[in-house]
């Protein structure tokens, strides 16, 4: 659902910020949730795989139920003064644009580069490494996806 070139961006991104601040990210896409609250389902997945170091609770899990139409960021209670509702909220806002657009790459790494790049300056580190983006020239359009138009 994420094409390879963001996915492979996003593990970058995601190992260096981890080896940078401490924190892990995990992002998952399913494609339905089949009924179950997007609420519960994301908790129960962050627990279940341990995200985040442990006794510091400090990881943070992007979901993405695709045909459901829904995302939900879990964040480790470590991690909740960085990262507030209000704030996660709004990132999740500013995904959505290009959730809606079947952009799952490029939302996905809106809100990873949000969330890292505020948590890096809440813990004084600084990022000597950017979120390596696709081209949007080169992005090749990913096969068995809804056509535009």
């Amino acid at each position: 659902m994420v094409d390879a070139q963001s996915k492979a961006a996003a593990e970058d991104y995601c190992a260096k910020l981890e080896h940078a601040a401490g924190v892990q990210i995990a992002v998952v896409t399913v494609d339905t949730l089949d009924g179950a609250p997007i609420d519960d389902f994301a908790n129960t997945l962050a627990r279940q795989w341990g995200v985040g170091h442990k006794g510091d609770n400090n990881g943070l899990l992007l979901l993405l139920a695709i045909r459901d139409h829904k995302d939900r960021v879990e964040v480790g209670y470590g991690l909740e003064p960085i990262l507030p509702d209000g704030f996660v909220g709004s990132v999740e806002r500013d995904m959505r644009p290009l959730l809606r657009q079947g952009e799952y790459g490029p939302a996905v790494l809106e809100g990873i580069e949000s969330m890292g790049s505020r948590i890096a300056a809440a813990k004084g580190v600084k990022l000597d490494f950017g979120l390596q983006r696709p081209p949007e020239t080169e992005r090749a359009p990913s096969g068995g996806g809804v056509g535009g138009g």
